[in-house]
């Protein structure tokens, strides 16, 4: 029997009377990456949100291992400008490790080599590198601590379909490499059959469709046909 490294029940959360979460339940199973979509305003950010306690569920159940480290992907990167990039990569191993800084910045080289970036990056400054190698950066910086799960927020908006490519294929090898289970927003489906095992759909606040890639390529739910093809008439237009 599989033992979930993540299972999450019934997590319900409302902001006024609007209901953004409504019993959400689903497990996270060892090495998988699961990927959850959903239309704009479905609830998807609150739900990662909720997950990573930064905010307060109303109700249900986040049950993991709190001795696996966790680590986070930004939909912007979040890099600090003011840090080199080894410093950011190197920032949880510096400030919640306290690592001194001559390992963090030979395991922050270590991680940005992973990502395929060389030593040679590691003392520039953020805004000194392309938008492609800030998102690279900012992988390098998820992975720095050997995380059993990692939340990837939209990992490829804003990239053009060549660098998104590239992203979605380090994001398996560094997973891999890790054995690392995953939870991924986005709206990206192409980068969805690249990197999930399982796909949710998220629907004003529900959970109402999780499978497989392949069963997402063949179910005739109707919600979910419409989201993957990017049909204009379906149940989300009602």
């Amino acid at each position: 029997m599989i033992t979930p490294l993540l299972n999450v029940k019934n997590l319900s959360k409302k902001f006024g009377d609007k209901v953004v979460l409504d019993k959400i339940s689903f497990q996270l199973n060892p090495e998988e990456t699961l990927g959850i979509i959903g239309a704009s305003g479905s609830g998807k950010s609150v739900l990662l949100k909720c997950i990573l306690g930064l905010i307060d569920k109303d109700k249900g159940d986040i049950i993991h291992d709190e001795s696996h480290p966790i680590s986070m992907l930004f939909q912007g990167g979040a890099l600090f400008d003011s840090l080199t990039v080894w410093e950011n990569v190197a920032f949880s191993l510096l400030y919640q490790k306290r690592i001194d800084k001559k390992n963090a910045k030979k395991i922050a080289i270590e991680k940005l080599e992973l990502v395929n970036l060389s030593k040679n990056v590691a003392d520039l400054y953020p805004s000194e590198t392309s938008g492609g190698m800030q998102k690279r950066i900012a992988l390098a910086r998820a992975i720095a601590n050997d995380p059993r799960i990692i939340f990837f927020d939209e990992p490829t908006t804003g990239l053009d379909p060549i660098v998104s490519n590239h992203i979605n294929e380090l994001m398996v090898q560094c997973v891999e490499k890790l054995k690392a289970s995953n939870i991924i927003i986005t709206h990206d489906i192409n980068s969805l059959k690249q990197v999930a095992n399982r796909v949710g759909l998220l629907f004003k606040g529900e959970l109402i469709w999780i499978g497989t890639i392949k069963e997402m390529e063949t179910t005739d739910n109707p919600y979910v046909v419409q989201f993957i093809n990017g049909f204009k008439k379906g149940p989300f237009a009602d």
